[in-house]
């Protein structure tokens, strides 16, 4: 994204920056705690000239890009929690059925049934929600900012809660 215009939204413009463009280079890979398998590194321009050709969309489209964009990525977070959330309850069933109290395995107690079915609720839920949002997304639904951004809200808190 870049300003091509004047001030507001209206004058931020796209535009791709090819690989091998005098003037762009990229920092080291950051070290993160967790998402590994996305790399991040700081991506440098210094005197980097573009082509005009190489604008995405058209000019002082650029902020309506980004945000759909964020919204993909708002999704892309909730997923993230959500695809724990389930390993974690995956887990837990296991665990319950070898781990065992006064003779007994945990899952035959009913206080451990009920939580699996509180953690079971919390992921179908959530997983409603992500789909509901990326159909907004998909379909240009004029309430998919509020979808993306409450899926991507409910879906990491609950989540958490059930990992």
């Amino acid at each position: 994204m870049c300003r091509t215009g004047g001030q507001g939204p209206k004058g931020i413009s796209c535009v791709l920056v090819e690989k091998g463009t005098p003037g762009l280079s990229f920092g080291k890979k950051e070290k993160k705690v967790g998402w590994n398998s996305q790399p991040t590194r700081m991506v440098i321009f210094e005197d980097c000239r573009v082509p005009a050709s190489n604008i995405i969309g058209s000019e002082g489209q650029g902020f309506n890009i980004a945000m759909k964009g964020l919204n993909g990525g708002r999704i892309n977070i909730a997923s993230c929690s959500l695809g724990a959330a389930q390993a974690s309850i995956e887990a837990a069933v296991d665990y319950v059925k070898v781990r065992k109290q006064f003779s007994k395995p945990l899952s035959s107690f009913q206080n451990t049934q009920f939580r699996l079915a509180e953690m079971g609720t919390e992921v179908v839920a959530s997983r409603l929600l992500v789909r509901n949002a990326a159909q907004a997304l998909q379909d240009d639904h004029p309430d998919t900012v509020a979808l993306c951004s409450m899926a991507k809200y409910f879906v990491t808190e609950r989540c958490f809660q059930v990992g």
